[in-house]
This record gives structure tokens, C-alpha cells and sequence, in this order.
């Protein structure tokens, strides 16, 4: 396992979700953030952090706010990937 962090916005569905499932396979601890769908990414996190054993926190918000990434940087200690 790498225990490396990656922070994956979009990370509910699509594209975004297929690079959190590669991240995961390959021992990344995620950061998952959506804009709506934070049910979406529960679910997904739930699953991730079953089957991979790694730490895996959901962010809901909007990545264009100051304020909410600000908050988002203050809670987390080293990003190795950012997507």
C-alpha cells in the first residue's frame, strides 16, 4: 500500500469515480468531493473503504468557493495526487 492522499473532486460519479476506484485498488487514501450528490459518494466511500482498507473522507461543496476549499485544505495534512 502506498499511503499516499489523493483528493478527487467529481468524485460521485463518471470519470471522477473511476480514478477514486483506481486510487483505492492501489492503497491511496481519498478525499472525495462532490457538489450534490453527497449520498452518491457516501455509498462510494462505504464501499472503497470495505474493500481496500483505506481512509476515505466525503467533502460536499462547491471547489469554485475560497471558503469551502479553504476549510477543505485546514482538515486534511499532505495531498500527493489532486484530481
Amino acid at each position: 500500500m502506498s499511503n499516499k492522499t489523493a483528493i478527487i473532486t467529481g468524485a460521485s460519479r463518471a470519470i471522477g469515480r473511476a480514478i477514486a476506484l483506481t486510487l483505492a485498488e492501489n492503497g491511496y487514501n481519498l478525499e472525495l468531493i462532490c457538489h450534490k450528490n453527497i449520498d452518491m459518494l457516501r455509498t462510494l466511500s462505504d464501499e472503497l473503504t470495505s474493500k481496500y482498507n483505506i481512509i476515505c473522507h466525503t467533502h460536499c461543496g462547491d471547489v469554485g468557493d475560497y471558503n469551502f476549499v479553504s476549510k477543505l485544505y485546514e482538515s486534511i495534512n499532505d495531498v500527493d495526487v489532486l484530481v
